[in-house]
Formats: structure tokens, C-alpha cells, sequence
């Protein structure tokens, strides 16, 4: 059974939910799922402000969870028959901020990274990954216009100027 750390816990993996609406919009999306022929293999329900960690299966297209970005631990699972299947379910959203392709060939999952479309594809880890010298942005619906992380922040924030000051004169070869 899930048991919440405090977030400053270094052993925490999962943090509450940002606020009650989000809580109850990832509720809702979980819930409207398993009505509508779902099944919740784990989790599925609110534990005070967390979100108890979710596994779907049964998922479909006409489902309302199938199409928006749950922003909370909710991850469905949904069979392909072929690698080209995989990655046309992977883009069919008009979101891509983060993916993940989990796998046993390493090399395998790297060269179809390239063709899925996210702003971040991540093989065999979580897709809640960022560090901060990297970029961190999505593409289509996800995210705005640029990417963040160091230099994207950099680029985004600040307007770059190089001031030089000499507090002894400089020799000159000539």
C-alpha cells in the first residue's frame, strides 16, 4: 500500500498534487475511464492531497483520459502489435511534452526515439525526468514556444552582454 512521504523527504517519489483542482481533474479522468470500460489494475484514488500512484489497461480512443495530459501518477497501458503501431499511439495526441519507451534493446529504443514526438524521450526511465543543463519543452499543444533548462532560460530571461574592466593597465605588444 502507498504511504506518502513528506515532500522534503529525500525518499519521496511522490509529491501531492499542485492544488484540490487538479487533484479532483486527474479523479474525474481515472473515474470517467473505468465507467466507461477501463480497468484500474493499481491505485485510482485520492489519499489526501496525493494521487495514489494509477495503472490502466482497456483504455480506448473515445475516452477523455485517452487525449489529455493527466499532469499526475496515472499511466495507461496499450497494446501494439508492431513497432509502428507503438509510435503512431505515442503521437496520436496533440500533446508532446514527455515520453518514455521502455525496452530490452537500448539501442533499439534510442533510434525510435527519433520518431516519436515529444520534446522529451526518455529510454527505459520515467518520463518525469529534467535536469536542469538540458532542454525542457514539448512540441504540438505542450508546453510554449521555447525550451527550458539552463540555456533556453538563459536565452528567454536575460539579454547577454560582455563588460570587460582592467584594474591595471595593459601591456600592449606594441
Amino acid at each position: 500500500m502507498f504511504e506518502p512521504l513528506e515532500p522534503s523527504n529525500p525518499m519521496a517519489v511522490v509529491a501531492p498534487i499542485i492544488n484540490d483542482r487538479q487533484l479532483d481533474r486527474i479523479d474525474r479522468l481515472v473515474k470517467s475511464a473505468r465507467d466507461a470500460g477501463a480497468t484500474i489494475h493499481l491505485g485510482g484514488e485520492k489519499f489526501g492531497p496525493f494521487y495514489r500512484p494509477t495503472v490502466l489497461t482497456g483504455v480506448t480512443k473515445d475516452m477523455d483520459i485517452y487525449h489529455e495530459e493527466i499532469f499526475g501518477p496515472v499511466a495507461f497501458v496499450m497494446p501494439a502489435d508492431s513497432e509502428e503501431e507503438a509510435i503512431a499511439l505515442m503521437n496520436d495526441t496533440v500533446y508532446g511534452l514527455s515520453s518514455s519507451i521502455i525496452t530490452g534493446d537500448a539501442a533499439r529504443g534510442q533510434a525510435l526515439a527519433t520518431q516519436v514526438e515529444a520534446g522529451m524521450v526518455h529510454v527505459n526511465d520515467t518520463c518525469v525526468h529534467d535536469e536542469p543543463h538540458c532542454p525542457f519543452g514539448g512540441m504540438k499543444a505542450s508546453g510554449w514556444v521555447g525550451k527550458w533548462g539552463a540555456s533556453g532560460a538563459i536565452e528567454a530571461f536575460t539579454e547577454q552582454k560582455w563588460i570587460s574592466v582592467q584594474t591595471v593597465p595593459r601591456a600592449f605588444p606594441f
